[in-house]
């Protein structure tokens, strides 16, 4: 099934602790257009603070939850 990379934008990244954060962007290669991280919103209240996930690290994706699970804390 196919899906628009937009559809992903403030889904809910769940580490083994807990939640994260949620997706805000992405960083891909401009000459093959992979994508090769996801760019996670880790604050908590008024201040921005942005890390970066390799694709790789998603172990699953739920589409209905708009969650991702990654094996990091």
């Amino acid at each position: 099934m196919l899906h628009r990379l937009q559809a992903l934008i403030d889904h809910r990244v769940i580490a083994t602790d807990g939640e994260t954060g949620n997706v805000q962007d992405f960083l891909f290669d401009d000459k093959t257009w992979v994508i090769h991280y996801l760019v996670v919103d880790v604050s908590r209240w008024l201040s921005r603070r942005e890390v970066v996930l390799p694709v790789s690290a998603v172990e699953q994706l739920d589409w209905e939850k708009k969650t991702l699970h990654v094996p990091l804390t």
